[in-house]
């Protein structure tokens, strides 16, 4: 919930603040893009309250991304590990 409340947030952001910005998908993307880090230039915050909040963001959200990231890798480790046993057990 965290995770997509932090996406949403950003994307709501964007679209009312950022002006280079003019859709909903735009948004999203740019969103997604910054958390994730991968940035691939094609959009970028064009005023100073963007880039602020930018920065910001970056530190919050790659904190909340990769929280998400290290819960799902566990939960596969855990699960191949279960199954790891369930087959010395046979």
């Amino acid at each position: 919930m965290v995770t997509l409340l932090t996406v949403f947030s950003g994307t709501w952001f964007y679209y009312r603040f950022e002006p280079s910005i003019t859709t909903w998908v735009d948004a999203y993307y740019f969103t997604v893009i910054t958390l994730t880090t991968i940035g691939y230039g094609d959009m970028s915050p064009t005023i100073p309250l963007t880039k602020l909040f930018t920065t910001v963001y970056v530190f919050v959200g790659l904190g909340i991304i990769a929280g998400l990231i290290g819960l799902v890798g566990e939960t596969v480790i855990e699960d191949a590990n279960r199954r790891a046993k369930e087959r010395e057990k046979k």
